[in-house]
């Protein structure tokens, strides 16, 4: 199957062969062959990684949220200011 771009710069065209050459392709043709193949299925792959990454990063959210409500609930049944405790272990660090 064939593909026609028209209206390319020289400047883009001549860093498209420049690129070709050092990368050790016989042909502009066949650098943009390999590299419009490798860039699509490269773009499935980073959609499906961030669609996984979405999905962990709002189970974690959830997790933090519920985590956050346990040491709520435990530093006011066992009196505990923790923002205090924050604040000297702050102080300890410097």
């Amino acid at each position: 199957m064939e593909i026609k771009i028209r209206g390319i710069s020289k400047a883009a065209v001549s860093s498209i062969d420049e690129k070709a050459k050092d990368l050790g392709y016989k042909s502009r043709n066949e650098f943009l062959k390999v590299y419009l193949e490798r860039e699509f299925l490269l773009l499935d792959k980073i959609k499906e990684h961030d669609s996984q990454y979405n999905i962990l990063f709002e189970k974690m959210l959830k997790q933090l949220e519920y985590n956050t409500l346990v040491l709520d609930k435990f530093c006011n049944e066992n009196l505990i200011d923790l923002e205090e405790t924050i604040k000297k272990d702050r102080l300890q660090e410097e």
